[in-house]
């Protein structure tokens, strides 16, 4: 984030939006992928030169234990259910980036990442007009990092 975008965020007063885009990586099973973009906005939204459609859609996001971290969960829309028939035509998972951004006006419109995760897409299930979706996330307290005895032989300086 922008020193910018940092100072605009600690004014009392301020005049943005703070729009959240997805993109969904849908792997298809003859190996290819389509990456669908959406924004949580009234207006389509251009960012890092791609445009996200403007869509509802809604996160329960994931929260920071001692152990790692929660599963989080988006619900999509599936009013026209193109949804619905990319996952009964694939059986490869998807997989989605969530991008919180600030949105703010200086000589233009400017958008901003504040957070930029990625997850895996799994447990679809299907409503009436919505799809939802549990995101896993691949936290780094999954990696195990082997240990280095420090000694004389490493560190010939204890000696």
């Amino acid at each position: 984030m922008t020193r910018t975008a940092k100072l605009l965020m600690e004014k009392m007063e301020i005049q943005a939006k703070f729009p959240y885009l997805i993109e969904v990586t849908y792997n298809k099973n003859d190996g290819t992928s389509e990456v669908l973009r959406y924004a949580n906005t009234d207006e389509d939204v251009t960012f890092e030169g791609h445009t996200f459609s403007a869509g509802f859609f809604k996160l329960s996001l994931p929260e920071q234990t001692s152990s790692g971290f929660t599963d989080a969960s988006i619900t999509i829309s599936a009013v026209d259910q193109e949804w619905v028939n990319k996952i009964r035509s694939s059986n490869k998972r998807s997989t989605i980036r969530f991008v919180a951004t600030i949105e703010h006006y200086e000589n233009g419109t400017v958008i901003e990442p504040i957070e930029d995760m990625d997850f895996v897409l799994v447990n679809a299930q299907v409503q009436e007009t919505t799809i939802q979706w549990t995101m896993k996330f691949d936290d780094l307290f999954d990696i195990k990092v082997p240990c280095d005895e420090c000694n004389d032989r490493v560190c010939p300086a204890l000696v």
